[in-house]
């Protein structure tokens, strides 16, 4: 009852106790009973006037479906749909029941988790363009940096651009991945672009941020059985690029030859532990390794598998068979493959070491046809593979992989320290320990502006991390706003109970089949409705002069004498 319908009825009741007192008053004794009757009505019915009279009712069964709008949405589907389902209510922010058709790229999780609606029907947008995409966000000098990434819709072409001017590229004629890639000349922070042209139009220009590092060069002992282009070629370039590189060559029986560059000369006759201490990786031929259970042997893989060094071993068609084997046992991962499929570069763990092994033994010849960048990739990528690794470092992540200025990113960082702080632009980030890792912490920051970042912990290491400016990457959010729409409705049922869900799409009816029990019970999700129904004021206009004209009467007839 609001606070007028208290007012009216206080008035009304002072009202009927006045003209009741002055009734009881009078001299007059005659008709008091139909005198106090009227007044009542009278008064009843201004009452009912000021106040909302009526009753609730039962409307039957209504439709309780809605449509929800999302961006991307197709008004032409939208109208047919509607025009197939009339009287169906239009939705901005969700149901607190019923069945909720959705439009468009659909939301985010947290957005789905805040809403609960009981049952979905989804019906998604097309989407246009980059739509995934990902490379490796630090790389080593030499190293390649290739982009990957998943192209939607019609003909076009994903250009790769660094330094204002295009260094690969590619043409889509329809949805699929395109790969593109370059070894960075510089060292150091960059940006890259990645360009979508349609046409002569430039529809998408978004940018590629990657961190090279020059990397401490490597001790390398390099032991061939003879002298040949591969270990020449090698030689030079390793000495190139500041490695420190000893070589023992066999050139003939019971004689060697040996060359030192970027390093003091040492003698390389015998492998002692005092030898092989100085040295991160060992590139050897098969045929020259010391004969297993030889003291050689036992030196080498003890230098291996108890401190970490690496072996990087040249095998001809025999070894590679007995490499792979081994591998298989391990735990090991396979690097490259040949045309027909078989394994010719891999790696497997030995002990706190590591061993990769290639039957590439040609590469010289990407040199000869020019194809520089490639060698440089191929040879850092197995000596990384291969290296002895330093000391472990503290390492800073985040998520999402796309972060965007005003949008939630969870900061993690990995550290022995204890109870650390983060410190990202001169704001302070406080970090949680992870209940179930102790060396895990992680944060919540919103960033303020795009561009490189630089997040440390005092007396830690240093990071930097990209955040992209609002509006980037849109066909990749919008791609993972439908796949987590998709997602809750894979779910069938929310949390709350809620009834079963469906997508569309031909994805979504291939999950339907282990939810036909849910989904056929129900088709529309219908409720009993009521109404409320108010009384007519013409029959409280009717009681009321009714009362008041037999009150005026009733003085004329029986005089004033009261």
């Amino acid at each position: 009852m609001s606070i007028w319908d208290d007012i009216v009825l206080g008035l009304c009741l002072a009202l009927l106790g006045f003209l009741l007192w002055q009734e009881w008053r009078r001299a007059d004794r005659a008709r008091l009973l139909w005198r106090v009757i009227a007044t009542a009505v009278a008064v009843g019915a201004l009452a009912c006037l000021g106040l909302p009279i009526g009753y609730w009712r039962e409307r039957g069964i209504v439709n309780d479906e809605r449509v929800l709008l999302t961006e991307g949405y197709d008004r032409d589907s939208v109208g047919e749909f509607l025009r197939a389902h009339p009287g169906m209510d239009m939705d901005t922010v969700g149901v607190d029941g019923g069945r909720l058709h959705v439009f468009g790229y659909g939301l985010r999780k947290e957005e789905w988790m805040r809403m609960r609606p009981a049952a979905i029907d989804f019906h998604p947008g097309v989407l246009h363009g980059v739509v995934d995409v990902d490379w490796r966000r630090k790389l080593k000098r030499g190293d390649r940096f290739v982009v990957q990434g998943r192209w939607a819709g019609g003909t076009g072409t994903v250009l790769l651009m660094g330094m204002g001017e295009v260094i690969d590229s590619a043409k889509m004629t329809a949805a699929g991945d395109f790969s593109l890639g370059a070894v960075p000349a510089q060292v150091g922070r960059a940006v890259y672009r990645l360009a979508v042209v349609e046409g002569k139009d430039t529809v998408a220009r978004e940018e590629l941020p990657v961190e090279v590092e020059a990397g401490a060069p490597l001790k390398i002992l390099l032991l061939a059985a003879s002298p040949d282009f591969e270990n020449s070629f090698l030689m030079k370039w390793l000495s190139g690029n500041g490695h420190a590189v000893a070589s023992r060559t066999i050139v003939s029986r019971g004689k060697a030859e040996e060359a030192f560059v970027n390093r003091e000369a040492a003698g390389l006759g015998v492998l002692t532990p005092g030898l092989l201490g100085g040295f991160d990786v060992v590139v050897a031929d098969g045929a020259v390794l010391p004969v297993r259970e030889s003291v050689q042997s036992k030196a080498l893989w003890r230098e291996i598998e108890q401190r970490g060094m690496g072996l990087l071993l040249r095998v001809d068609s025999a070894g590679l068979d007995s490499m792979v084997r081994v591998m298989r046992g391990r735990a090991g991962k396979i690097l490259a493959r040949d045309s027909l499929g078989h394994v010719v570069v891999g790696a497997f763990v030995a002990g706190r070491g590591k061993v990769v092994f290639t039957a590439l033994n040609t590469s010289y010849s990407r040199l000869l046809s020019g194809e520089r960048e490639a060698y440089a990739s191929y040879w850092s990528g197995l000596l990384r593979e291969a290296a002895r690794r330093g000391e472990a470092r503290e390492e800073w992540s985040f998520s999402p992989e796309l972060p965007r200025v005003g949008e939630e990113v969870e900061v993690q960082l990995q550290t022995a320290a204890g109870f650390p702080q983060g410190d990202i632009g001169g704001t302070a980030v406080y970090l949680a320990e992870d209940a179930g890792l102790p060396f895990d912490w992680r944060g919540r920051y919103w960033p303020e502006k795009a561009g490189w970042q630089m997040v440390y912990r005092p007396m830690g290491d240093t990071a930097w991390w990209y955040v992209w400016p609002v509006g980037a990457w849109k066909g990749v959010e919008r791609m993972r706003r439908m796949e987590e729409t998709r997602n809750y409705v894979a779910a069938g049922v929310s949390a709350d109970g809620g009834r079963a869900n469906r997508d569309t799409t031909a994805g979504g009816r291939a999950n339907r089949d282990t939810r036909e029990r849910v989904t056929h019970e129900r088709v529309t999700h219908d409720r009993v409705s009521r109404e409320w129904v108010e009384f007519s004021r013409v029959w409280f206009w009717g009681l009321f002069l009714l009362g008041v004209a037999f009150l005026w009467v009733e003085r004329k007839l029986g005089g004033m004498n009261g």
